[in-house]
């Protein structure tokens, strides 16, 4: 069994029910992406709800690759597992990890000419794509670390979900 609103398993739903807070069943009407009329999609709002838990924690690249496991052929262990030293710009301030998601995700469905996604991230970042650059840049703004970071996943996954589209990989 696996819970609907977290995509995570029956016994992990009780462990994240039995804690200092309340799993809402009921669920708000989905928004919309930056005004358009079409809903936030599975991949996007998979990652929100993975962003918010606490415990265990999942990193940016963990949050960028977990949402579209399944359609990748992985389970969600294997996309936790490859990915588990990407957070912190894999775990030294580098490439960023939710970036270099974006990328395990590309080259699961086959594209290994990831030039549409650079340049989107590129243009968006001040042609910035590393870690210790991007935080940089985010606190010289007046920013937070989490949200910004947040962000950042939520950006990856919606790019690869519309490259993924574009090329007839969804």
């Amino acid at each position: 069994l696996r819970c609907p609103l977290f995509g995570v398993s029956s016994k992990m739903a009780m462990q994240l029910a039995g804690g200092s807070f309340i799993i809402s069943v009921i669920r708000d009407p989905p928004e919309t992406d930056k005004g358009e009329d079409r809903p936030l999609s599975k991949y996007l709002d998979r990652a929100k709800a993975l962003r918010a838990i606490v415990s265990p924690h999942y990193n940016c690249g963990q949050s960028v690759v977990v949402p579209f496991a399944r359609d990748a052929g992985l389970t969600e262990e294997q996309a936790m597992g490859v990915c588990a030293n990407f957070g912190g710009g894999l775990k030294r301030a580098a490439a960023c990890g939710a970036i270099t998601g974006g990328l395990v995700v590309l080259g699961l469905f086959g594209i290994d000419n990831p030039a549409a996604y650079y340049q989107a991230l590129r243009e968006n970042h001040e042609g910035m794509l590393d870690c210790a650059d991007l935080l940089r840049r985010n606190k010289e703004l007046g920013g937070e670390k989490k949200p910004h970071c947040d962000a950042l996943v939520y950006e990856c996954v919606s790019l690869v979900e519309k490259i993924l589209r574009e090329q007839g990989k969804l």
